[in-house]
């Protein structure tokens, strides 16, 4: 494996027992999951302001409708 740095410690992987391995591996799995969330959270930050955006655009479109009716 590799040398690792967590919190301002060096870590060489090779010399991981296999109780530090589990840990090590559950601890990337939690990083990637943060991840994975911010991803989500910005998703729908962004959803979330597009339709704020439609929102104020609607009761124009519907009153542009209305009068081409």
């Amino acid at each position: 494996m590799a040398k690792i740095t967590i919190d301002d410690v060096e870590y060489q992987t090779d010399d991981f027992t296999e109780k530090q391995q589990e840990i090590y591996q559950d601890m990337l799995i939690a990083r990637s999951e943060m991840q994975r969330i911010e991803y989500l959270h910005s998703v729908l930050e962004g959803r979330t302001k597009m339709l704020a955006k439609l929102l104020a655009t609607a009761p124009e479109e519907e009153a542009e409708e209305a009068s081409d009716g």
